[in-house]
């Protein structure tokens, strides 16, 4: 941290670099590289990064919250293990907006041996650039800076506390048509400046980017370092991997370079895992016992055994009617049915056909009531087509009429068509 700092930078005929100091005011410090070369054992580390061999502790969080607009999540509804669920592959956002604090807290180190710090207040000294050539590490960097500003164990402070990088950051990520995607993001420094520890600068970024599910590609384009630098970036994705540089021309030494980077990593998902399922069949694949076969809910994703297929349902069979004749009396003989067809001259099935043909033969001949002949005399087509049927008197089937076979007449209306 410097709280009040003059200096210029000079350079000789040699080229060589010459920091002439004119009043510096400032506080830093760092831990001694011996902390981890010393250790040998796994625990030996774990004391010190977790235990009572700690430089230092402190604490970090970070807070934010996404909102996503999806206006046609309807669409993607489905049935997964017997629930409904959002098809999230598909349902993709029109737009989402995200908001976090970032590097939030600090560490604070004290009375370590491992700690060096210093408070520093100086005036009219100098430091050459090339007395650093020869460090190697940054306890030989610490060497060299002490020595050209003078510095004493009086100097030498025990503790003090460094902050995390602290940011606000905005981020809108927009669906223009299809896999095209437009990003802006706003990255603002909240750390005071005269603050120890590490910083991240401010910047603007625009990106846009083709998504698809297996290739990605991007190209930021960005104001850094607090919006005084313009660069240009680069990103391609294949499957899990991806490579790209947020500044290409620092990454390959063109024009005015600035903040140079490249980077590479790998990406999974595992938030929809449990949701696949690739033969279809609303059963995911995590429980589905035949994940190439579409089957059931009720077996598990497996296809119905043979024996619990349903087959066709065939008519209930009509219950036989009896019955029984008084004692004494003769059973009727079989009625023939000479058509098949109903009073309005429609063919009946010849299923139907039997069953009527079968229940009439059981009835007794003697429990039918004697029809007067002279109620169809004089009938004709003009009158009505329902004949008014008189009951006469019901008299036992002659035994002559028995044994010849004769046919006992039944009541139609006069207008039925003939056989």
């Amino acid at each position: 941290m410097s709280d009040d700092t003059d200096f210029r930078l000079r350079e000789d005929a040699n080229q060589d670099y010459t920091l002439e100091i004119d009043r510096i005011k400032a506080k830093y410090g760092y831990i001694n590289e011996g902390a981890l070369q010393d250790k040998e054992e796994v625990s030996d580390y774990l004391s010190m990064l977790l235990g009572k061999d700690s430089p230092g502790k402190g604490w970090g969080a970070d807070i934010g919250f996404t909102y996503e607009y999806r206006p046609k999540w309807e669409k993607y509804r489905t049935m997964l293990d017997g629930k409904e669920v959002i098809n999230q592959r598909k349902n993709k956002y029109k737009y989402r907006v995200g908001i976090s604090l970032m590097d939030l807290g600090g560490v604070h180190y004290k009375n370590s041996p491992d700690l060096r710090g210093y408070n520093v207040e100086r005036t009219n000294k100098t430091l050459a650039l090339a007395d650093f050539d020869d460090a190697d590490d940054s306890e030989a960097f610490a060497d060299v800076l002490n020595n050209a500003l003078d510095i004493t164990d009086v100097d030498k402070i025990t503790s003090f506390r460094a902050g995390l990088p602290a940011t606000l950051n905005l981020n809108f990520d927009y669906n223009i048509a299809g896999p095209l995607y437009a990003n802006a993001t706003w990255i603002q420094d909240l750390r005071n400046k005269n603050a120890i520890g590490m910083r991240q600068f401010s910047l603007l970024a625009v990106t846009p980017r083709l998504e698809f599910r297996a290739l990605e590609a991007a190209f930021p384009v960005a104001w850094q370092s607090n919006y005084s630098v313009l660069t240009v970036g680069a990103m391609l994705k294949l499957g899990p991997i991806f490579i790209g540089s947020d500044n290409i021309g620092g990454a390959f030494n063109l024009g005015n370079p600035y903040g140079a980077n490249a980077y590479m990593g790998l990406a999974f998902s595992f938030a929809n895992k449990k949701n696949k399922d690739k033969d279809k069949d609303g059963v995911s694949d995590g429980i589905d016992k035949c994940k190439k076969v579409p089957g059931t809910w009720e077996y598990l994703g497996c296809p119905p055994p043979a024996s619990v297929i349903p087959t066709p349902v065939s008519a209930p069979a009509q219950p036989e009617i009896k019955f029984e004749p008084d004692s004494g009396q003769t059973p009727a003989p079989p009625i023939p049915i000479k058509s098949t067809a109903d009073s309005l001259g429609i063919p009946m099935p010849d299923s139907l056909s039997k069953t009527v043909a079968d229940s009439l033969n059981k009835v007794p001949l003697d429990s039918l009531p004697q029809l007067d002949s002279s109620s169809f005399q004089n009938l004709s087509p003009e009158k009505s087509k329902t004949p008014e049927v008189k009951p006469g008197n019901i008299t036992p089937a002659s035994n002559s009429a028995e044994k010849e076979g004769a046919t006992i007449p039944l009541a139609t209306p006069a207008n039925k068509p003939k056989d």
